[in-house]
């Protein structure tokens, strides 16, 4: 993992590099924000679909680079017979984001965040409860393009590689994520987006706060 982890850094920096001439940005997009989602999403494979939220957290510094901090927090529960089961899923996100602008409503955006996961099942019975607990850890990075649509639409369209290593998971998946959002006033947005990267999938409403 620790060499995984490396080499997306490199990636990023690379491209951070690349692109670092340009110190303009796209009119009226925002890099600085908190926002809140319901989530409905599947962490594993074949696993249940879980319903929650997550909190993700930007904070510009210079031109080009930012903070990223999240926090996800989904669930299932059924009842089988004599048996409640419940699965929770937790994960913690930290990383940075880069950005450069192609035109004056069109900016490139690398991003990369460390993600720990913490995957809890719990059993109850006649007998009582069980509880099982299970860390695994991974990293996400996201490359693409984030835009204006007239004066109330932002959208981003990104590709997006996910790692997952843990206990028995070994996962290097690649994919997409679209989000669109209406701005509802000058520093509000109610915005949709999508998920599909190999065996993670999410669809997430969201409202975010611009500051």
């Amino acid at each position: 993992m620790k060499s995984s982890t490396l080499k997306h850094l490199k990636i990023v920096t690379a491209l951070a590099l690349t692109y670092g001439a340009s110190i303009s940005h796209a009119n009226d997009l925002s890099y600085d924000y908190i926002e809140l989602s319901a989530v409905e999403s599947q962490v594993y494979e074949d696993g249940a679909t879980m319903d929650g939220y997550k909190l993700d957290f930007s904070y510009q510094f210079g031109n080009h680079f930012s903070f990223l901090l999240g926090f996800d927090n989904v669930n299932d529960k059924q009842s089988l017979a004599n048996l409640d089961y419940e699965q929770r899923v937790k994960t913690k996100h930290f990383g940075f984001g880069f950005r450069s602008s192609v035109s004056e409503n069109l900016d490139f955006v690398a991003q990369y965040t460390n993600d720990d996961y913490r995957y809890t099942e719990i059993e109850t019975d006649n007998l009582g409860t069980d509880k099982f607990t299970y860390k695994d850890d991974g990293d996400t990075i996201r490359i693409g393009l984030r835009g204006l649509l007239g004066e109330k639409f932002e959208w981003d369209a990104f590709g997006v590689r996910k790692t997952l290593n843990g206990d028995g998971v070994d996962v290097d998946d690649s994919g997409y994520q679209l989000s669109l959002r209406y701005r509802l006033a000058e520093e509000l947005s109610l915005g949709m987006s999508r998920s599909d990267i190999g065996d993670f999938e999410e669809t997430a409403l969201s409202l975010r706060y611009t500051f």
